[in-house]
């Protein structure tokens, strides 16, 4: 996965800006997840926990995996993460 390069939707590169999310994360994120699970439309989240400013926060990366590349979709981070958390 991680020999692909990846490329940002206009939505995410919208959704990074405004959450003031930083593309290193993303990277992170998308390169060395907690956990993928299956999304909708046969896209994928990445999903990595942090602890940021003392509190633990859920960072979804949605993607979609093509042949030479990875697309994201969206990314945010959220406290529920038990809401999202897929035990295996």
């Amino acid at each position: 996965m991680n020999d692909k390069e990846i490329k940002y939707s206009k939505h995410a590169e919208e959704q990074i800006k405004e959450r003031n999310i930083k593309k290193t994360m993303v990277k992170r994120t998308l390169l060395q997840p907690h956990q993928i699970i299956q999304g909708q439309k046969g896209r994928k989240i990445a999903q990595k926990i942090y602890i940021i400013e003392g509190q633990k926060f859920l960072h979804r990366v949605v993607f979609v995996e093509h042949k030479n590349f990875m697309e994201i979709i969206t990314t945010y981070l959220t406290t529920k993460i038990i809401k999202y958390w897929r035990d295996e």
